[in-house]
C-alpha cells in the first residue's frame, strides 16, 4: 500500500473526518449516545469523491485539492447518498472496517475495468475512456491496483480527470496530452448530472494527490 494512502488511512483512524468544528460535533454527539436512524436502508457502502459544494459531513481531505475530498457515502432505495453526522454514528461504523470494505470494492471495480482507449492519428494512446454505472467509480483512484492496470499501456504516472460520477479520463503524466481535452472535459463537467470536479488527479507510486484545475 502506497505511503500516501497509508498516511490517509491512519488520519481516519485518527478521526480525522471534516473539518475542525465538524469534528467536534461529531466528537460531542458520539459522547450522548448514537443518533437516531434517520430511515435510510444502506444497501451498499464506499468512498466517492464530493467536493466542499456538495456539503459533506464526514471527509478526508485529499493532498493538493481545494475543492475535492473523499467523503464515505450509502447506497439506498433512491441513489447514493453521503453520510450525515447522525447516520455515521447510528451506523456504528468503526473507521478500519468501513475504509477496509470501501478499498476492496475499488478494488474490484479495477478488475472489472474494461477501458476505451482512445489514440491520436499515429496510433499513439492519448487517453483511457472509463465508463461504469457504479456511483463509486470515482473510489478507484485510492485502489493499489489502478496503476498497475494501466501502466503497461499509459506508464507509472497518470493524470485523472473525473467530470463526472460515472466517467474517467485517465491520461498517461507524461506528454501533456490531457491539456487539449480541457475545454472538452469542462463542457462534459457542466452537462453532467453528477457532477464531481474539475480538478486533476495525479497517480504515481506514492499515492494521489491533486495538481491542478481544468480549463477551458
Amino acid at each position: 500500500m502506497n505511503r500516501r494512502l497509508l498516511v490517509f488511512l491512519a488520519s481516519l483512524l485518527a478521526g480525522g473526518i471534516g473539518r475542525a468544528e465538524d469534528r467536534e460535533a461529531t466528537n460531542s454527539a458520539a459522547a450522548k449516545g448514537p443518533a437516531a436512524d434517520l430511515g435510510y436502508e444502506v444497501k451498499r457502502t464506499g468512498f466517492l469523491i464530493a467536493t466542499r459544494n456538495d456539503l459533506p459531513k464526514v471527509f478526508a481531505p485529499i493532498e493538493g485539492a481545494k475543492k475535492a475530498v473523499l467523503a464515505p457515502a450509502f447506497e439506498w432505495e433512491y441513489g447514493v447518498r453521503l453520510f450525515s453526522k447522525e447516520k455515521w454514528l447510528a451506523q456504528k461504523y468503526d473507521w478500519a472496517t468501513y475504509q477496509e470494505e470501501a478499498l476492496r470494492h475499488a478494488d474490484s471495480l479495477v478488475e472489472a475495468l474494461k477501458p476505451e482507449f482512445r489514440r491520436d492519428a499515429r496510433g499513439v494512446i492519448d487517453y483511457a475512456l472509463v465508463l461504469s454505472d457504479d456511483p463509486f467509480l470515482s473510489s478507484i483512484l485510492f485502489s493499489r491496483k489502478l496503476l498497475p492496470y494501466f501502466e503497461a499501456k499509459l506508464g507509472k504516472r497518470l493524470r485523472v480527470a473525473v467530470p463526472d460520477r460515472t466517467t474517467l479520463y485517465v491520461f498517461p503524466a507524461d506528454g501533456g496530452k490531457l491539456e487539449g481535452y480541457g475545454p472538452a472535459l469542462v463542457e462534459k463537467f457542466e452537462e453532467a448530472r453528477y457532477p464531481v470536479t474539475l480538478e486533476v488527479f495525479l497517480v504515481d507510486e506514492t499515492g494521489v494527490r491533486v495538481i491542478g484545475e481544468l480549463e477551458r
